[in-house]
């Protein structure tokens, strides 16, 4: 068993790990949802994913997104991996490709209006659809744009959302998100990574890895003395088997229980 795998087969804590890849050219994160889902007997479901970035746009600081992911659910009806965009993946990527049929991204300057698109469209639909349960519910029509921009507005002209084709390869990202892990740690995430492996999928060159815990109340006041199987000597272990130079490890996020 090499370093990294001892790491992992001690731990007994209860970690959610988000690892971000990159898809080769031909390929996109909803290639790797299926292949997860054939390899675990599960199915794949369409799913807005929420993001934000900054705007250009004179008195808009900023952009809010919803992309297209894919959640892995198993036979009982868990999620065991979601594949998801994250805007922070830019550098491997041809900013002028073309958008690739059936990709788009939502956009508006109020995430309350993207929060109601969540709960009223259907992720599954096509762009030139997935907007009417919204303008439905303001009373207006779907107003067309340029390069097969769908736009929604108010009566007053007010806008409300607009799904545009999604260009520049943003279909190759894809930050793989796990529910939480108690036990198996390092079996589970090859079982995913295996996968990601055969795929063809890379690092990017912004790639990270995330972790996230939780810590009792007795084991945040004892922060200083985690025992051998805790995220915190996980962290010290592959830094130190430099398990990979490219991919760092982020984000160290503790929650309380």
């Amino acid at each position: 068993m090499s370093n990294s795998e001892a790491a992992m087969s001690v731990l007994n804590w209860k970690i959610g790990f988000e690892i971000e890849l990159m898809a080769p050219r031909g390929l996109s994160r909803q290639d790797l949802a299926e292949s997860i889902a054939s390899a675990n007997d599960a199915g794949v479901r369409r799913v807005f994913h929420p993001q934000s970035e900054l705007s250009h746009v004179p008195g808009t600081p900023v952009f809010h997104n919803l992309t297209l992911g894919f959640e892995v659910i198993d036979r009982q009806g868990n999620a065991i991996a979601r594949c998801v965009d994250d805007l922070t993946l830019i550098n491997d990527l041809d900013k002028t490709h073309e958008p690739q049929p059936g990709w788009y991204r939502i956009v508006s300057n109020d995430t309350r209006f993207l929060q109601l698109v969540t709960c009223q469209a259907d992720p599954a639909c096509e762009l030139s659809e997935v907007l009417k349960p919204i303008a439905s519910l303001f009373a207006t029509t779907l107003e067309a744009g340029p390069g097969g921009m769908v736009r929604v507005a108010d009566s007053t002209g007010n806008p409300i959302a607009i799904a545009a084709p999604l260009p520049g390869e943003r279909e190759r990202p894809c930050e793989l998100i796990t529910p939480p892990i108690d036990v198996n740690h390092f079996e589970r995430l090859e079982n995913f990574l295996s996968t990601s492996r055969s795929l063809g999928f890379t690092i990017p060159s912004e790639g990270a890895t995330h972790l996230h815990f939780t810590l009792s109340n007795d084991e945040r006041g004892a922060e200083n003395s985690f025992g051998d199987g805790c995220p915190y000597c996980l962290l010290l272990q592959l830094r130190e088997a430099k398990l990979s130079p490219k991919h760092r490890l982020k984000h160290f996020i503790i929650s309380r229980d």
